[in-house]
């Protein structure tokens, strides 16, 4: 079974307010470049660099 069927590891994720994304190759790549851009934007408007 992977780790993101497990029923504690969802409900974990969802209590918290946290996502849940599975990928992987180019899709997880793709993800990421994103998430980087996204969250240095986002220091850099919060003027936080």
């Amino acid at each position: 079974m992977k780790g993101d069927e497990e029923p504690e590891f969802v409900e974990f994720m969802e209590n918290n307010g946290l996502g849940l994304v599975i990928t992987d190759g180019d899709d997880f790549s793709q993800l990421m470049d994103d998430d980087f851009e996204f969250y240095g934007e986002l220091i850099t408007d919060l003027e936080l660099d």
